[in-house]
């Protein structure tokens, strides 16, 4: 994440093709209804697989099922054997961990504000801070680093970095101690995929080889970033290094298909684990992938592919797994719904960087000219194919929903910054909010963002510092309290992971806790009033009423069956509902292994059901709370007629039983399946119902126990647009997110009356005669849009179908028919209710103006909404009641009074109550709903409505155990004192309980010796009070500390030229003497320091001395010991060098042949740098080779030297040794990297060929191919056949059948195919040769509003199709020398004019000389000429020129003539010109040339610049 080069990337997304999209995975379609038969079957289309979703491994389980998509095992290892009382198979699934993100604080904010590295100090404010502030006390238990991470070129001789910056005195190791300290984990920000400069230009090896860590970087294939100045490292060991200068590689990637860079990789984990961080956070992941914009382009070579990027991932996680460690998965490009990321992370980002944090505020204000809209505003609606596939948080974690939740993926919605929704941005400046609106709509953009986080399982990430939290913070406000809400936060403790309730409905979540009750949040992105409505029964399947808690206010409302609140702009609520019979709804539990969620049936549960568990696929996971034997009750459907599904039912991981579920008789009718003697352990239990044959079924809901009273009928006919008969105007698409099934009607975009044929005939069945309501499901991102209804061929009438959200066709809105809205062309209908006949109905959509896409019809009884009499709405809500153990009744002063809202009334009426004394017992400790019945007057209806305090008995704090004193020496400050963090307490009911401490400084001085009190104070937990503020205590004993007076460092040594650090002979102690003269020895941490073994001359190593007993060292006195490397040994005069090493030919060994007992040659040949040759013995090196594992293992040997030969390049002997396969095993053992026999290696044995039978020895090169997005692989034209060369040369066609392999219809880009060949009799292929075709697929060239099209040598945008109207946004290659914007350009055959620059379009376009800008550009964007350091000249040819943004011509430093040709330029932005030359001339109109001179230094131009016309 997270460097400037960031800015440059996200602004380039944003001008990105917002709303272009490709067909999403198998993994996430939804079942379809069929054009004619509304009510449709599930168990049809596209088989799905369990791959795709992981669990998070426990160092402590490493067992885990292969068939849930966790990582397969490496070849060459055996599968882990269960315990001896579990089943082996399919009948065991592995148990998932919880699955939601991390509660912890991230170093972003400042180094995203001032583009360089956090320093030192503010990470330990910081730590020091999350204790004081009481975060960690609250569960956010982890700091991690973050980029800007240039600067790590500190290396060990491994390669890997030491440190997060050069200029940092803690170690990783340091880091990790000084948090355990504090109660905290280490989480580290890094891409193992990196090599630094220093390792790069370093003799550093690969662990545990002699691979140099420089050969794995592929100098075809692009590195990651360049030293800048802020970054750049500095002082002794860097200082004149010629890599080590700004512009110079600081990071490359390497090349996963290099020897070694699996050890690298995994090693690079381990380095981190050892330094004990448990959280690896591995950034720019789509750039290794597939470039910086998604286009194969990484700093001007190609990326690194799919393939090799799936193999990184893969070796990153089995080494996260072997050392405890959470793999969080950072800008991923997510192709295929995430495919390859879904197999590995634990956790995934899903949405664009925080940024400068905010809400919906657009505007990119100063510098760094960020938008203020990551919560919601940020190309809201709008997805795209690569990364970030969704701008938003609110977009990302609705558009992801599907795979996160227990035993799925960690859904990472970024940081959160609260400071940012304190100001408002403004193009100049930021603005601190002062207003009682402003105060508010704060207020409700925090705790929603929060809410929101918590809702999706996402981590809760504080981004904010100890010095800017509050910076801006209004009077009276601490922003540190959202943080810590502990009812949200219990929430991400317990597992929680909430749904979108429907497809695409990001303002309504819903989940539920193992004990059954719901948590529902109810939100408004928007800046209007909203009015949010919850209907328990029917979106929760709750029967009766249910206890509601709000979880900000901490209020109880009482016992209701339905809420309804009034949201203000950008507000939340967020509900526990406790139902009284648990009913664990399928739609809100983990679907995994294909399982969605749907609602094209009637009569089910909820909001919705289960469907896609069908073809032995397809699961759904629920968290439960029980205990001891139980009956399960599956409530299900299976409308098959003939067909009879299986469930397998399987408890915390282990089977209890295979359910067969009969026909239900259709797919609208539910049954119900029992499960008997289920056992549960106490606590929180896993149950998983899956699906385990052909058959496929529905699944509705679970219970446990007796089954519960059936949900009342609920008639829910669903008619998908893409089923229905379509106009010949409309076409069916998949170009867009979130629409049921996949798939939609598009091009409803113009008008019926005109002959258009934009139309839609929907057809399907009822029951029964009766009135109805019509939903539409639509997406509209342009302009209100009409059209004409008709139902059964009778004119409904004209309605409105307006904008869902400015500019997002992948947001998806509902109108739902029957009050009709008249306009142009309507005929004045108004219709109360839609009434529709038994048997087959018709409803016609009859498109007007403008332009929707429509997805799906839903036809719903209608009713009646005018009440039989005034009930109760709704009752006032009371703040929790904390008393202390023994309270009387008669104390808790409850009011005689609530206040009641009843319809048909303006005002709440309070009416008398009465308390239930008997619901609460005020002498045993805990937590009570305290229940009061109302007196209502006779006719108002309550049903079962009631008033609730929730009363909270607490504990009482009688006394502290004792704490044993401690004892430290002189100079040993407060905060470094080993004080205990929790103390015992006795409570009054004879209980203990473990608190934890704040200890105060008191009285105590670490200069002078002596024993001081020390007193804590108790943080009370939940159910405890301290009412006579009982303390802890302990007594600290300082001691006279033993001064280090000197050290008497060892004596130099000398060393050989080359050697690296690791290999120094150097002291393991040292001895000091001490202030009361005695002398110590103590151990030396020596640090390389300076010390270069490459270069000769003496080096002072210092080392670190580690301190016992009461020895101190307040002048931090250090070993020093000089060494001296010697000079590169000269060759005496006479002497040869070794030029080269004969290449030794190959040996076989049997599996099992110890390294003692091969064939090794025991001398080698070798050339002399005088032609000659000789023979010397060879020392062979075991280290690598392993006879128990069949492969091939490359040895190396050292030479031994005869007189007068010197080896200065320390060359070396090289054997492959081919270990055979264990031929009692019959498997393939290889280890990985070479070819065995059966593969394509290029030492694979040929077997015998038949006397007369010819051999392949080479096929033809088959010309490529191209095709367009959408083709399917059996739609390519492949060639049939290939032509081959015989040995001899003889040429002959054969036949090929082509293997799909990697090929993606759906995604623009180039793939190879192979094809197997068909051989003739007399024709044999020993060496398995294939035939090869490149295939590329292209885009459509349909002309799309927003999309980004590249002609020639430049990318545009275009803005207006209707207007014909581009802008240009950059070129495909940064090297460009002579940057022309051309008047116009063809797209499609059609001429658009170029009016605009693009933000950042050549940004640092460094070897350009030259600018011409043509005659229809009106405006130059943000940046869009930034840092071309070498352009000379520059044109502005057009004369309708009237904005140069901010930045536009900064750091253009080489300019000395610019051309003006414009009289209506208006608006200049801030620095436009700045840093430009002083002697440049900018030649203007001359009737401008006064005012243009105000304006053009104003903003940048140098003074002495000359300005002419």
């Amino acid at each position: 994440m997270k460097k400037k080069i960031i800015a440059a990337l996200l602004c380039v997304l944003m001008i990105f093709d917002s709303a272009s999209a490709v067909q999403v995975s198998a993994a996430r379609k939804l079942a379809a209804i069929s054009p004619d038969n509304a009510t449709g079957e599930t168990g049809s289309g596209a088989s799905e697989t369990a791959g795709g979703k992981t669990q998070k491994s426990s160092p402590e389980s490493p067992e885990q099922e292969r068939d849930n998509g966790v990582l397969p095992l490496a070849e060459g290892t055996e599968e882990p054997q269960p315990p001896a009382d579990t089943a082996v198979g399919p009948d065991t699934l592995a148990a998932p961990d919880i699955s939601t993100g991390p509660l912890y604080w991230m170093a972003y904010e400042t180094p995203f504000e001032t583009d360089s590295y956090l320093k030192e100090e503010r990470w330990d404010a910081n730590a020091d801070w999350m204790v004081s502030e009481g975060f960690v006390e609250a569960g956010y238990d982890m700091m991690s680093t973050d980029g800007w991470i240039e600067g790590a070129q500190t290396i060990n001789e491994n390669g890997y970095i030491t440190k997060y910056n050069y200029s940092w005195t803690k170690t990783w190791k340091d880091m990790g101690d000084q948090l355990k300290a504090r109660g905290m984990k280490l989480g580290v920000y890094y891409d193992p995929l990196w090599v630094t400069a220093a390792a790069y230009h370093s003799s550093a090896k690969i662990a545990g080889t002699e691979i140099p860590v420089k050969s794995l970087v592929n100098p075809d294939l692009g590195h990651f970033s360049d030293f800048k100045e802020q970054a750049l490292p500095k002082g002794e060991g860097f200082d004149g290094e010629p890599w080590c200068v700004t512009g110079q590689p600081a990071l490359y990637w390497l090349d996963t298909d290099k020897e070694g860079a699996e050890e690298y990789v995994k090693g690079y984990v381990k380095h981190f684990a050892d330094a004990g961080a448990s959280f690896l956070r591995v950034d720019f992941l789509g750039w290794y992938e597939n470039g910086i914009n998604g286009d194969n382009n990484q700093n001007g070579k190609p990326a690194y592919g799919t393939e090799r990027y799936e193999k990184a991932l893969k070796w990153m996680r089995e080494a996260c797994d072997a050392y405890g460690m959470t793999l969080s998965l950072v800008m991923p490009n997510q192709y295929d719904h995430a495919a390859t990321e879904l197999k590995y992370g634990h956790m995934m980002r899903v949405n664009e960087d925080v940024a400068n944090g905010g809400w919906d505020n657009p505007n990119r204000g100063p510098e760094p000219g960020w938008t203020n809209d990551h919560i919601s505003g940020r190309r809201r609606g709008q997805w795209q194919k690569n990364w970030a596939q969704w701008g938003n948080s609110f977009d990302a974690f609705t558009g992801w929903a599907d795979v996160g939740g227990r035993g799925q993926m960690v859904l990472d919605g970024d940081f959160l910054r609260m400071a940012r929704f304190d100001v408002i941005r403004t193009e100049d400046t930021d603005t601190p909010i002062s207003s009682e609106e402003e105060l508010k709509v704060a207020d409700a953009q925090k705790r929603s963002a929060v809410s929101l986080a918590a809702m999706a399982g996402s981590p809760i990430c504080i981004a904010d510092q100890y010095d800017t939290m509050n910076a801006n913070a209004p009077e009276g406000i601490d922003n540190k309290t959202y943080y810590l809400n502990k009812e949200i936060l219990d929430l991400n403790q317990a597992g929680f992971v909430g749904k979108p309730m429907g497809l695409g409905e990001s303002e309504r979540w819903a989940g539920q806790l193992p004990d059954g009750s719901w948590v529902v949040a109810l939100f408004n992105r928007d800046r209007e009033v909203k009015t949010q409505t919850l209907d328990f029964k029917k979106d929760l399947g709750i029967t009766g009423t249910a206890g509601v808690r709000e979880l900000w206010q901490h209020k109880s409302y009482g016992r209701l069956d339905h809420f309804t609140v009034d949201l203000a702009a950008c507000d939340c609520v967020v509900l526990k509902i406790r139902p009284n019979t648990v009913r664990y709804e399928a739609e809100a539990a983990s679907l995994r292994a294909g399982a969605n969620s749907n609602r094209n049936h009637s009569n089910f549960s909820g909001w919705g059901f289960s469907d896609k568990l069908e073809n032995g696929s397809g699961d759904v996971l629920f968290a439960v709370n029980a205990e001891g034997s139980r009956q399960i009750q599956i409530r299900y459907c299976n409308g098959s007629e003939e067909a009879v599904p299986v469930a397998s039912v399987y408890v915390n991981g282990k089977k209890v039983q295979d359910v067969s579920l009969p026909s239900t008789g259709s797919w609208d009718a539910w049954g119900t399946a029992t499960v008997e003697n289920a056992v549960f352990e106490p606590g929180v239990n896993l149950v998983d119902i899956k699906c385990s044959s052909e058959a496929g079924f529905n699944l509705d809901y679970m219970e446990l126990g007796d089954a519960g009273p059936e949900p009342e009928e609920k008639i829910y006919i669903t008619c998908e647009a893409e089923g229905a008969e379509i106009g010949s105007g409309a076409k069916i698409a998949t170009d867009h997110q979130l629409a049921y099934g996949d798939a939609f009607v598009d091009q409803l975009d113009g008008q019926h009356w005109a002959n258009s044929n934009d139309t839609l005939k929907f057809k399907f069945n009822v029951e029964k005669s009766g009135d109805y309501d019509l939903s539409f499901r639509y997406a509209n991102g342009r302009e209100d849009a009409t059209a004409d209804v008709f139902v059964n061929e009778k004119k409904l009438g004209y309605f409105k179908f307006p904008v869902v959200y400015p500019g997002a066709w992948d947001a998806w809105g509902t109108v739902t028919l029957f009050d009709a809205q008249t306009g142009e062309g309507a005929e004045g209908i108004q219709i109360q209710k839609v009434t529709l006949h038994e048997g087959e109905n018709t409803v016609e959509y009859k498109h007007g103006d403008n332009a929707v896409n429509m997805d799906r019809l839903t036809i719903t009884p209608h009713k009646d909404s005018a009440s039989a009499g005034a009930s109760v709405e709704y009752i006032q809500s009371f703040e929790d009641r904390k008393v202390p153990l023994g309270t009387s009744f008669g104390d808790l002063q409850l009011p005689a009074q609530v206040n009641v809202k009843i319809s048909g009334k303006e005002q709440e009426q309070a009416v008398n109550v009465t308390w239930q004394e008997s619901s609460i017992d005020l002498n045993i400790p805990g937590v009570y709903t305290l229940t009061g019945e109302l007196a209502l007057e006779e006719g108002i209806v309550n049903g079962t409505v009631a008033a609730e305090i929730q009363v909270i008995v607490e504990d009482i704090i009688v006394k502290v155990s004792e704490i044993p004193g401690i004892s430290t020496v002189a100079g040993t400050p407060f905060e470094s004192l080993q004080l205990p963090k929790k103390a015992e307490v006795t409570l009054e009911s004879g209980t203990k309980d473990t608190l934890r401490v704040t200890w105060s400084r008191g009285d105590y001085d670490p200069k002078t010796p002596g024993t001081y009190t020390l007193s804590g104070t108790l943080k009370l937990k939940d159910g405890i009070t301290n009412t006579d503020e009982v303390k802890a205590a302990i007594a600290v004993t300082v001691k006279e500390g033993i001064k280090i007076l000197e050290v008497k460092n060892p004596e130099g040594i000398e060393t050989a030229f080359g050697t690296e650090f690791k290999d120094l002979p150097l002291p393991k102690t040292a001895e000091v003497t001490l202030a009361d003269n005695q002398t110590e020895t103590l151990n030396v941490t020596w640090n390389p320091g300076a010390y270069d073994g490459q270069a000769a001359g003496t080096y002072i190593v210092k080392g670190d001395l580690a301190l016992v007993g009461e020895i101190v060292n307040p002048d931090k006195k250090q070993a020093e010991i000089a060494v001296t490397v010697k000079e590169k040994m000269q060759e005496a005069q006479g002497d040869k060098k070794i030029q080269s090493v004969k290449e030794l030919q190959g040996i076989t060994a049997a599996y099992g042949t110890s390294f003692e007992k091969l064939q090794l040659p025991q001398t080698v040949e070798v050339t002399l740098e005088d032609g000659t040759k000789d023979s010397l013995n060879i020392t062979w090196n075991p280290e690598t080779y392993d006879g128990q594992t069949a492969g091939t293992y490359h040895l190396t040997g050292a030479l031994t030297l005869k007189t007068g030969v010197v080896n200065p390049d320390g060359k070396q002997a090289a054997i492959a040794v081919k270990v055979e396969e264990n031929q009692n095993s019959g498997g393939n053992q290889n280890p990985g990297g070479d070819q065995t026999p059966g593969g394509d290696g290029s030492d694979q044995e040929e077997p015998g060929t038949p006397q007369g039978v010819k051999k392949v020895a080479a096929v033809e090169e088959l010309a490529e191919i191209e095709t367009v997005i959408g083709t399917s692989f059996d739609k390519l034209a492949l060639p049939t056949t290939a032509e081959v060369t015989l040995e001899g040369g003889a040429k002959e066609p054969l036949g090929v059948v082509w293997n799909p392999g990697t090929y993606n219809g759906q995604k623009a880009g180039s793939c190879t195919l192979s094809g197997e060949l068909m051989l003739k009799e007399g024709i044999a292929n020993p060496k398995n040769l294939k035939a090869q075709i490149k295939v590329t697929v292209k885009e459509k060239t349909s002309v799309k509003n927003g999309k980004v099209y590249t002609v020639g040598a430049y990318k545009y945008k275009v803005t207006s199709v209707s207007k014909k109207t581009v802008t240009i946004s950059g070129s495909k290659k940064k090297d460009i020398k002579k940057i022309v914007v051309p008047d116009t350009v063809k797209l499609g055959g059609v001429s658009y004019k170029v009016t605009a620059v693009g933000s950042n379009a050549f940004k640092n376009c460094k070897k350009a000389t030259s600018v011409k800008v043509g005659k229809n550009v009106a405006s130059i964007g943000k940046s869009g000429f930034y840092g071309c350091v070498k352009v000379k000249t520059v044109s502005l040819n057009s004369k309708k020129l009237k904005t140069i943004d901010a930045k536009a011509f900064y750091n253009c430093k080489a300019l000395t003539k610019m051309t003006i040709k414009s009289t209506v330029l208006k608006k200049v932005g801030s620095k436009a010109f700045s840093k430009t030359s002083s002697k440049v001339t900018v030649k203007v109109p001359k009737k401008k040339k006064s005012a243009y001179k105000k304006l053009l230094r104003s903003k940048g131009l140098s003074k002495k610049a000359k300005i002419t016309s």
